[in-house]
């Protein structure tokens, strides 16, 4: 196992200098600086410098209940101050002073007047995306960290405008501290985690281009982190991994590992340990008239959608909506029905954040929606559909491995080649491959997916993970009594 993004991107012959930024004071983000820092300080030639920017953001991805918690037990927010017990002593920790602060969010206020007014009267998210007076990075930024707390991509802008603006002021604020640094202490690579919420795409954004970067992220299980050179959350840099990673392997044990990981999956998610199915009962699905064909579409939450980064070319399905709408449109009613089968929540919620996004299909005769509170087992509606579509689904390699149906892709993602006759991204492409004999595909085409989410990254060295929380030498990072390490 390695690390797809590599370690060290500077390709110059001089001596490196790093800035590892801690963008968040969290078990998992101070587990990726401690992590690339133990890895980093063993090449030659190379300095490293630490620095916490979350102490400098509204945003902390914590819940208020943990911020009160930390409060009351008087533990400090400052990442250096904890990942500071963990990493030898020759570490420069560089500061961020509450002056420095406030001149970056008098700036960030300077920057951001005038253009109040196009977020106070933005109903609409594609409004306030749209916003050309502003970076498109921090809309972006902002947009995707609101939904993440809000649990949908669906809110009015202008309801959410101070949290938006709050949330843009920050990215600026931390976009101006972070250039300040690199442009004074000409730094060749600069390390951050995740890469796309408020504070890591703000650091991000305040790097020249010339500027190396290497972005962290979760590897196949937990306690295991990968590396990554444009963002994990581009379509095109997974894809490539992906594919480099089956060409690069054992071809005498990786289509093993890949079924087993797809039998394990079907039980349990295996990074995130959900249990997809847990409310499903076996081999339940809806009554189905056998003088109809059956679709089904696998829904993946909105919320997913927030996160990429890649552009879509003219003419390809934007979004799952303009999918389903597709194949509304091309399937005859007369001779087809139409399952919507919307993504399962990972916990109970009382609210469905996505039920107005999909009621809207609930006027077609030939179309169904089951709900992701239904007991309808995925897998066996599947198995017995005639045409299985999704955008961006596990599920969709997942039957692919099961071999009872057709299996196309509507959208991007990080396992179907772009090239390959079951991409159908366009609602020409779909007419096509509607008007030829379709068969299940080979369950081959799953593995190079299901090897790569099996095996990517490496494991921790330093940080041991339990039960979602770090430690090192036993003790938890966040604790105020810790067992240094020197």
């Amino acid at each position: 196992m390695t690390l797809n993004g590599g370690l060290l991107n500077c390709s110059a012959l001089h001596n490196h200098k790093i800035l590892i930024c801690s963008a968040y004071s969290t078990d998992l983000y101070l587990s990726w600086s401690i992590e690339i820092y133990e890895r980093l300080r063993k090449i030659p030639n190379c300095s490293i410098d630490f620095v916490d920017v979350s102490i400098a953001s509204i945003d902390s991805q914590i819940s208020f209940l943990a911020r009160l918690k930390r409060a009351l037990s008087k533990t400090s927010r400052v990442s250096q101050i904890h990942a500071s017990c963990y990493l030898p002593s020759g570490l420069n920790y560089r500061t961020i002073g509450f002056t420095e602060i406030l001149i970056s969010y008098l700036s960030a206020a300077r920057n951001l007047q005038g253009k109040m007014l196009k977020i106070f009267s933005s109903n609409k998210v594609s409004e306030f995306l749209g916003i050309s007076q502003i970076d498109h990075l921090a809309l972006r930024a902002a947009h995707s960290t609101l939904a993440g707390k809000l649990g949908t991509i669906e809110y009015s802008p202008r309801r959410k405008s101070f949290h938006l603006f709050l949330y843009l002021l920050s990215f600026y604020s931390i976009k101006k501290l972070v250039r300040s640094l690199v442009s004074t202490s000409k730094y060749c690579q600069i390390v951050v985690g995740n890469g796309r919420l408020l504070n890591p795409a703000a650091v991000l954004s305040g790097l020249s281009p010339e500027t190396n970067r290497l972005i962290t992220e979760r590897g196949a299980r937990p306690g295991m982190l990968d590396t990554y050179k444009v963002s994990p959350h581009s379509m095109s840099e997974r894809l490539s991994q992906v594919e480099n990673h089956w060409k690069l392997s054992d071809m005498h044990t990786r289509a093993a590992i890949a079924e087993k990981y797809l039998e394990t999956r079907r039980i349990m998610d295996p990074i995130s340990g959900i249990k997809w199915t847990k409310n499903q009962r076996s081999g339940q699905i809806p009554s189905i008239n056998p003088a109809k064909k059956v679709c089904v579409y696998y829904t993946t939450t909105e919320l997913e959608f927030a996160v990429f980064i890649d552009e879509h070319k003219l003419g390809e399905f934007v979004n799952q909506r303009e999918a389903v709408q597709a194949l509304i449109d091309c399937l005859d009613p007369k001779e087809w029905v139409i399952y919507i089968r919307r993504h399962p929540y990972s916990k109970n919620t009382r609210r469905d954040p996505e039920r107005k996004l999909w009621r809207q299909f609930e006027r077609y005769q030939n179309v169904r929606i089951i709900d992701p509170t239904s007991n309808v087992d995925s897998y066996a509606l599947g198995n017995a559909a005639d045409l299985v579509a999704h955008f961006n689904s596990s599920i969709g390699p997942e039957l692919i491995f099961q071999q009872n149906s057709p299996v196309i892709t509507m959208g991007d993602n990080y396992w179907e080649s772009v090239d390959s006759d079951f991409m159908i991204k366009s609602t020409e492409r779909l007419k096509e491959f509607l008007d030829k004999p379709r068969m299940a595909r080979p369950k081959e085409d799953a593995y190079p997916w299901a090897f790569y989410l099996a095996e990517f990254g490496e494991s921790f060295r330093l940080v041991e993970w339990i039960n979602s929380r770090a430690y090192v030498n036993g003790s938890h990072i966040l604790a105020k009594k810790k067992k240094c390490l020197r």
